[in-house]
């Protein structure tokens, strides 16, 4: 029966989608299904709701779980603080009025970048023995970006991020 309520499932997927832009339709819409098909059983014909109520409201509370738990876990990657990852990005061997001024001019790149930008950023130093020994930029990059896609992260966040951090280095 699920057919009879597409229009009411994809309303509120576009609903979330314009409250967090940073998420795509897509993801949001099979949410928005899932939690249908969990709802649907619930329903009590005899409460005093009526069925696409309950739904509508059943849905709501998934989606709204959801896009925060996305929410959360999408901080902690931009709310790292700066000079941890410059910390990263160090080599104690250089001098170290050099290694200052790389600090610096870090400090300076990364507050320019967006969410995204430094959320990569953040993966990708955090995590160098997993994205940083591979030989090529493209299979870096596509590690990176199956990394960000498990924790929930949109397709189009991420390559902007990837385009943006190309031109600040450029």
């Amino acid at each position: 029966m699920i057919e009879k309520h597409l229009n009411m499932i994809r309303k509120l997927s576009w609903i979330f989608t314009k409250r967090h832009p940073h998420m795509e339709f897509d993801d949001l819409y099979s949410e928005a299904c899932v939690a249908y098909l969990e709802g649907e059983p619930l329903y009590n014909p005899s409460s005093k709701a009526s069925e696409s109520t309950f739904l509508w409201m059943y849905i709501e509370g998934h989606l709204q779980n959801y896009t925060s738990k996305w929410e959360n876990d999408r901080q902690h990657y931009i709310n790292t603080p700066i000079d941890i990852l410059a910390d990263h990005i160090t080599d104690p061997s250089i001098n170290p009025e050099r290694s200052i001024i790389l600090k610096e001019e870090w400090e300076e790149l990364m507050e320019q970048l967006s969410p995204e930008a430094t959320a990569i950023c953040h993966i990708t130093l955090m995590d160098q023995s997993i994205f940083l020994e591979l030989n090529t930029p493209k299979l870096c990059r596509g590690k990176i970006k199956d990394a960000m896609r498990q924790d929930g992260w949109a397709w189009k966040p991420i390559w902007d991020g990837f385009r943006e951090i190309k031109a600040a280095l450029r």
